[in-house]
């Protein structure tokens, strides 16, 4: 018996087995094991992820728009009948109207106005630099009016690019363009929002987000700023499903929200002498400020913020286990794992001793020539 059990320890294992996962966790272990019960779905199903893009602000946009450097604006003056616009020579009767070709907002932020010379116009508003022109005019002109366009809002602009159908440079609307509402303009995104990841590149930091969770966390969708970049990547979800299943193998999420029972079903079910039913274990991290609630008895040693790895286990002897498990949201890169029953070590070492007796046996045994074997 002493050599059996030492064999059993020494075989090879497809992973450990229940009584080492358990009694392996603990305060002083790196991790904790948390039963599956209706309380911890409901303090998993408060846990949401970290603020991030809402971590940038959500500053609502100015409600005038600016002319900034590198604008194209247009201008149009209005004088009074015989005054400095006027036809030279001509009689006339009533206002005239001069339009000035477009022009670029120059690098010192100015533009030119015939017989005004350069009016600085970046930073200020279309009024305030219409009101710039006409006091440049009016000790020249016939009651000057003016009025500044802005034509190709050149400051203005923020980029969408990635896995969206029209990927493009465009111009933020004069009130606010939020994520959304970008990844709208390009045209929406060529895969589902739970195998979407949203990176928004603001003054070199980057962060990222699912689309699902921007859709269902209004806090997420902020507003864009000028010269934003916002990067639309396909990344599907997956999970592994490893040990006593009928298929060991890398599941992609084909819905926005998978269970484990699900996931457990899609790996051809558990192994009928093979897998330990009480054993059945899912490996994920999760934020340390969510421990205390899920194992009230544990101490963390991880600072708050950080994540740390928790085992929430299912044992599927029970009937009341199945509908925990139907109700139990698996997360991108959870590891479900079955255990072994212990017993199949025994097996194996059984099977091995057989062979041993068998070639014992061959070995043995009077060859034709009346020689006996060693």
């Amino acid at each position: 018996m002493l050599l059996l059990v030492a064999a059993c320890s020494a075989m090879p294992v497809q992973g450990p087995t229940v009584r080492e996962i358990t009694e392996n966790a603990g305060a002083d272990s790196d991790y904790f094991v948390v039963p599956l019960s209706p309380a911890v779905l409901n303090e998993l199903d408060k846990i949401k992820p970290p603020p991030s893009l809402a971590s940038f602000g959500n500053a609502p946009p100015a409600p005038v728009r600016m002319i900034e450097k590198g604008d194209v604006v247009a201008v149009t003056i209005w004088d009074a009948g015989g005054g400095l616009f006027s036809p030279q020579g001509a009689a006339t009767i009533g206002t005239q109207r001069t339009d000035i070709p477009n022009q670029v907002v120059d690098d010192k932020g100015r533009i030119t106005v015939p017989f005004a010379g350069q009016i600085r116009v970046a930073g200020r508003s279309t009024v305030q630099a219409q009101a710039s022109i006409i006091h440049a005019l009016e000790k020249q002109a016939l009651q000057p009016q003016a009025v500044v366009n802005i034509v190709d809002d050149q400051s203005n602009l923020f980029t969408v690019v990635g896995d969206v159908k029209t990927p493009s440079r465009m111009v933020l609307d004069i009130n606010g363009t939020r994520i959304l509402d970008a990844v709208a303009r390009a045209g929406g995104t060529t895969a589902p929002a739970f195998n979407t990841i949203v990176q928004l590149t603001r003054k070199g930091v980057s962060k990222r987000v699912r689309l699902a969770w921007v859709l269902e966390s209004p806090a997420e969708n902020i507003y864009l700023q000028p010269g934003d970049t916002l990067y639309v990547l396909k990344d599907p979800e997956t999970i592994a499903v490893l040990g006593a299943t009928k298929d060991n193998l890398r599941i992609p999420f084909d819905t926005e929200v998978m269970t484990l029972a699900q996931a457990v079903g899609l790996a051809g079910g558990l192994r009928d002498i093979q897998a330990e039913a009480t054993g059945v274990f899912v490996f994920r991290y999760e934020p340390v400020s969510a421990v205390a609630a899920l194992k009230p008895d544990a101490k963390p040693g991880a600072p708050r913020g950080e994540a740390m790895p928790m085992i929430f286990r299912a044992n599927l002897r029970e009937p009341q286990d199945y509908f925990l498990a139907q109700n139990f949201k698996m997360q991108d890169k959870d590891i479900v794992y079955v255990a072994n029953v212990e017993s199949v070590q025994l097996g194996k070492v059984l099977v091995l001793l057989r062979q041993a007796a068998e070639i014992y046996s061959l070995t043995t045994r009077p060859n034709s020539i009346g020689i006996s074997g060693p």
